[in-house]
This record gives C-alpha cells, sequence and structure tokens, in this order.
C-alpha cells in the first residue's frame, strides 16, 4: 500500500481513533475473490488487502479480508458486505462493496475498468441513481479522501 495511506492511519492512530486492522490478506484469498467474481481486483485494492485485509474506525469499515482468508459471511469481508446489500439492497452484479453506510455502500464499479486495471469507485443508495456518477477514479484516492479525510 502506499506510503500516503500508512501515514493516514499511523495519524488516525496517534489521534486517539479506535482503528481495527485485520492483518493481511493471503494471497490464495484475493485468487478466491476474483474467481467468485469471475475478473481481477483492481491493483490499490489488491495492495491494500495485502497489506491491511481490512480496517475499521470504530464501526466504519472498509470491507476486505478478515483472518487472513476470510471473503464471505461476515461483515467487514468483501463479498459478505456485498451479498447482504445485493439481497437487502438490490446492489446491481458489477459492484464490489468496498464500505457499507447507511444508506448503501462504496463499490467497485468493475464495469469501467481502466487500462491499467483500477476502477471507479460509486456510491450506491437504495432506490437513488447516484452510482450512474463515480465518486473516486480509483479505491486509493476512494480511501484518502473518502474513509480517512474525516478521522484525520
Amino acid at each position: 500500500m502506499s506510503l500516503q495511506i500508512t501515514n493516514l492511519i499511523n495519524k488516525v492512530k496517534s489521534r486517539g481513533h479506535d482503528l481495527w486492522e485485520a492483518g493481511p490478506a493471503e494471497p490464495h484469498a484475493i485468487r478466491r475473490i476474483e474467481e467468485t467474481i469471475r475478473t481481477a481486483l483492481p491493483p490499490s485494492y489488491i495492495s491494500f488487502l495485502l497489506s491491511y485485509g481490512s480496517i475499521s474506525i470504530y464501526d466504519t469499515v472498509v470491507s476486505g479480508v478478515t483472518d487472513g482468508d476470510h471473503i464471505s459471511g461476515e461483515r467487514g469481508t468483501v463479498l459478505g458486505d456485498t451479498e447482504m446489500l445485493r439481497l437487502e439492497g438490490g446492489l446491481p452484479i458489477g459492484f464490489l462493496v468496498i464500505g457499507l453506510h447507511e444508506d448503501g455502500g462504496y463499490c467497485l464499479d468493475l464495469h469501467h475498468r481502466r487500462s491499467d486495471g483500477e476502477c471507479p469507485i460509486v456510491n450506491y443508495e437504495i432506490g437513488s441513481v447516484q452510482h450512474e456518477k463515480p465518486v473516486a477514479n480509483t479505491f486509493e484516492e476512494w480511501i484518502i479522501e473518502f474513509y480517512f479525510k474525516s478521522w484525520s
């Protein structure tokens, strides 16, 4: 993961916020996610998974991999959060949840992959069409601007 992300994590911790890290994802867990969704994950998200797995500041979670290889079945896992929002909120195929919020979730838009493998991030809200316009160009941009900005 980028030095900027590491610095932001350290800054959040130094300010006394309760930040939890799941620990690095196992490479086989990332392969299982990609096999399940039938496409590659963006490089910046893979880097995050390999470095942190999943993180949360208080109850605000970045969905990923927990305990090294848990990818589904629980809150905070990328496939678990995606499946929950798909069942409860009608999340379209091609969106992969990276962070739930009270009205839906932030998602990788896997249908709009760039030449460098990165995907835009959209804000999917149940009953809205605002997900048609990206809120960030990459996972790394999203985690810096939408996740860490309010805590650092």
